[in-house]
């Protein structure tokens, strides 16, 4: 069995994982929602706050978002009009003591309701987007609320704009 060596700092540049670099997330969220198809931008009444900077890999929070807004996209026929409020909050997870960046929650408030089926359908995608935002120092929670619809949390370690 081959030992398994830990990668250093200085060895990133050639390890599979790509450097972690300031990424402002307002930009790729833009980016994402603009490649959608008009017909599907009509149906979202969306309103973004603003987000922050955060340290990672571009393209995995493209992909990362790309797939959020895929999965809620599903649930846009059972509700009329799709609300989509994107927020984000800081202070809300524990950084280590030597990290000069803060930790931020970008929500994704919607009014769709997730039923089991759609969780069971969507599990392998939700998975593999948490395995994202881990390689990311990120985190990734659904919170469903009876009555009135579901929260994506996505938790990033950044820097306010």
């Amino acid at each position: 069995m081959p030992i398994v060596q830990p990668v250093t700092q200085t060895e990133w540049s050639t390890a599979a994982t790509p450097l972690k670099k300031p990424v402002n997330i307002n930009v790729v969220l833009t980016t994402v929602l603009q490649s959608l198809e008009p017909e599907e931008r009509t149906k979202i009444v969306l309103r973004c706050d603003d987000l922050p900077v955060a340290m990672g890999d571009e393209a995995a929070f493209a992909q990362l978002f790309r797939g959020l807004l895929q999965m809620i996209l599903q649930k846009k026929d059972e509700v009329p009009t799709l609300f989509l409020h994107i927020s984000c909050a800081g202070g809300e997870k524990t950084l280590p003591a030597n990290s000069k960046a803060e930790a931020y929650t970008v929500q994704f408030n919607t009014n769709i309701i997730p039923s089991t089926e759609w969780f069971e359908k969507n599990k392998e995608r939700l998975n593999e987007l948490s395995a994202l935002l881990l390689q990311n120092n990120g985190s990734l929670s659904v919170n469903q609320f009876k009555a009135s619809g579901c929260i994506f949390s996505v938790s990033l370690p950044g820097k306010a704009v």
